[in-house]
């Protein structure tokens, strides 16, 4: 049988009621967006799951999953940062070595690439030159892609050998919401399918990450109920009028999201430094640190670092799974404890810091009906 746990605390949670009835009775196109990541990504899912169903049934592996040896994956700003969050899920699944690069840099570099290597292009709107560009440069060598995208009809999607599609809409608001998370969730389903493709992941590990990946979408609408506690977290933040965010493992890559979405919305300069790197960083005291930790990110030693942060007198807040908070009881000034296991945990954390960036911008009076 299924694990439930969160469906069951999904239904109970308060203020559930008004949930589903939501969507038009939000204040601005941001906030509605990152209320609707959850239908986003059962769709995101449904597609991928369908598409990777009907290759193993057919025994019909495309040529970029089946040639494969390594994985170039290359995106900007906050498809970067999903690609760098998803990556070591990536070589867990995949059995294959990952390279994460920031496209616009890339395309300027000579390195070599080996044979077998394949690049995993990702870009909400399939346009953009950076990635257009390091798409030619790829062909050009003779070496396949694959388009991660929600523009099924660009020109990222149209030119890639294979199109692995997300279901994420065109976004209104001020900073990524449903095309981070479903970028996030299109990455790890890929690592999951040349993970079969290859035999290199067992039914039972293969049921895990897609009973997490099931979750992914009952996190977010649970974290949601902590939108209280985000809201005093931003507000916290726009009163300082700057912020760090740190992390490690793939906490890092979610705290660099999380400072991109504050600087989208609110225009407050936000930092980011690995969690180690934070202790050592030139931060006027008092001023706001945020860090991401999870069970499977290194969380002693997020311990040690938010511990020798706030020991400097800076005041920290550490987002982090229940199952982790106890641990940063003495480490930092408070805790917020987000739902999630694995995987689904990375979801619930991403919803966390657009809401706390949403409120640090709604405090500060931000138009966050701009279009970007």
């Amino acid at each position: 049988m299924p694990d439930t746990s969160l469906d069951a605390a999904f239904f109970a949670a308060p203020g559930y009621f008004v949930m589903p009835g939501r969507a038009g009775h939000f204040d601005t196109l941001t906030r509605r967006e990152i209320a609707g990541q959850r239908l986003l990504l059962a769709q995101t899912d449904a597609m991928l799951r369908a598409r990777i169903d009907a290759m193993l049934y057919a025994n019909s592996v495309p040529a970029p999953l089946a040639q494969v040896n390594r994985l170039v994956l290359l995106g900007d700003l906050s498809s970067l940062n999903a690609v760098a969050t998803a990556r070591s899920w990536i070589e867990q699944l995949a059995h294959l070595p990952c390279d994460v690069e920031q496209a616009g840099a890339w395309r300027h570099r000579t390195a070599p690439l080996s044979p077998g290597s394949v690049g995993v292009l990702v870009s909400a709107a399939g346009e953009g030159e950076d990635i257009l560009a390091a798409l030619a440069l790829l062909q050009s060598r003779g070496l396949p892609a694959i388009a991660i995208t929600a523009a099924h009809h660009s020109a990222l999607a149209g030119m890639a050998e294979l199109l692995w599609p997300t279901a994420a809409h065109e976004e209104k608001g001020s900073t990524a919401t449903g095309s981070f998370t479903t970028t996030l969730m299109a990455l790890v389903r890929l690592g999951l399918a040349i993970g079969l493709m290859r035999g290199q992941v067992d039914e039972v590990t293969a049921g895990r990450v897609a009973q997490q990946l099931a979750d992914a979408g009952i996190a977010c609408a649970l974290t949601e109920a902590a939108e209280a506690r985000c809201a005093a977290i931003g507000c916290r933040l726009a009163r300082a009028g700057e912020a760090w965010f740190g992390g490690r493992h793939w906490c890092a890559s979610m705290a660099a999201e999380g400072a991109l979405n504050l600087r989208d919305l609110s225009s407050i300069p936000a930092e980011t430094q690995t969690g180690d790197a934070l202790r050592h960083a030139p931060v006027r005291p008092g001023v706001p640190i945020v860090m991401c930790a999870a069970a499977d990110a290194q969380v002693a030693q997020a311990v040690a670092d938010a511990r020798s942060v706030r020991a400097r007198g800076d005041h920290v807040t550490v987002l982090t799974d229940a199952g982790s908070a106890a641990a940063f009881h003495d480490a930092a000034n408070e805790t917020l404890a987000l739902p999630g296991r694995g995987i689904a945990h990375a979801f619930a954390q991403a919803v966390a810091l657009q809401l706390i960036a949403y409120h640090a911008a709604m405090a500060l009076g931000h138009n966050l009906d701009r279009v970007v």
